[in-house]
């Protein structure tokens, strides 16, 4: 069975965006040490407070430099904000 995870980077109490996505790279790499087939991120704004994962383009190449065999994606991009074609271009990557 292929197992997914996501991840929102929430932020810690008492916290900040780095720790989020400190805490983000870590579950990626123990998802890949258990061997979960995947990890999502997903795109959410206007809850900085709670919640790191505004650019999920920048955070996924962050991942990938930090992890060895998991596939990465992003589980939700606001399609209706951005162009079809500069999400294409952000998110493609050749395999």
């Amino acid at each position: 069975m292929e197992l997914s995870a996501v991840d929102l980077s929430p932020v810690p109490d008492d916290g900040t965006a780095t720790d989020a996505y400190e805490n983000t790279v870590e579950l990626a790499r123990q998802a890949e040490r258990l061997g979960y087939t995947r990890f999502w991120v997903a795109e959410h704004h206007g809850m900085a407070d709670t919640l790191a994962g505004t650019t999920p383009e920048v955070l996924l190449g962050h991942l990938a430099a930090e992890t060895d065999s998991i596939r990465i994606g992003s589980g939700a991009v606001l399609l209706n904000h951005y162009s079809p074609f500069k999400v294409a271009e952000a998110f493609g990557a050749p395999d």
